[in-house]
């Protein structure tokens, strides 16, 4: 009974769990000592060389890590409107 109405506060602890998890960056940079270990936001921040950086291969790689987000909260979209919309509700 009260699942259905929790659905989307769910969606959205999950989404934001999920992309609190996936853009883990000080945690990993402190405690990963081999490069192989690094998070994707870690290992962008390695690519970029001490006196010069490629700006067109860093936005490819940040492309890439952004888009399993954006795919996650496309999937969860529909449970946003309908907790909007349930909350704009009088019961």
């Amino acid at each position: 009974m009260y699942l259905p109405l929790a659905k989307p506060a769910l969606a959205t602890l999950g989404i934001f769990t999920f992309m609190g998890a996936w853009n883990n960056f000080q945690w990993p940079l402190i405690i990963a000592n081999d490069t192989n270990m690094y998070t994707l936001p870690v290992a962008l921040f390695a690519v970029r060389n001490q006196y010069f950086a490629e700006w067109g291969l860093m936005m490819a790689a940040a492309l890439i890590i952004v888009a399993p987000v954006i795919v996650a909260f496309l999937a969860a979209q529909n449970y946003f409107i309908r907790g909007m919309s349930l909350s704009g509700m009088k019961g």
